[in-house]
């Protein structure tokens, strides 16, 4: 039950944090590091904050639903199962930065040429910080029993604030 209700306060906060937080921050804290010259600002936000993160949460969403019930459904038989889930994990946190990364590519560094050498790099750093608040958090608190030692770091918190 602590894993459904863990799954649902991310599942909230995720968008809260897509659909609000990080528009604002570009908007007010951020905004001169992505201007450019030549760069339409309001239209590489919109593009940034309406398209290429939303479709990263979703991406997100869906992977952490899948671990979700891929850990919940068993109870880890052996250590030599843990380590397969945590190669899966590895390659799922891969496979979504990479997602992200050629999502960046095509929708806004095509479009958006001028984009600044510091926008860049701030842009990647929201993306990390979408893929930890997104997809590693969730997988650390929601991961039942065993399975929560297949996800790197869930040693560093407490057992009480573990779910399962």
């Amino acid at each position: 039950m602590r894993n459904l209700v863990t799954v649902v306060v991310f599942l909230v906060l995720g968008p809260m944090w897509t659909f609000f937080a990080l528009p604002w921050l570009m908007e007010t804290v951020f905004l001169g590091v992505f201007a450019a010259p030549g760069l339409q600002l309001q239209q590489f936000i919109d593009e940034v904050a309406g398209k290429l993160f939303v479709v990263f949460w979703l991406c997100n969403v869906s992977v952490v639903l899948l671990w979700v019930i891929r850990t919940m459904q068993r109870r880890a038989p052996s250590a030599a199962k843990v380590a397969a889930m945590r190669d899966r994990w590895w390659t799922a946190a891969s496979l979504l930065l990479f997602a992200g990364l050629v999502l960046s590519s095509v929708m806004i560094l095509l479009r958006f040429p001028q984009l600044s050498p510091g926008g860049i790099i701030l842009l990647l750093a929201l993306l990390l910080t979408s893929e930890v608040l997104l997809f590693w958090l969730p997988t650390v608190f929601a991961s039942r029993r065993s399975y929560r030692l297949a996800v790197p770091g869930a040693q560093l918190f407490p057992k009480s604030l573990m779910g399962g």
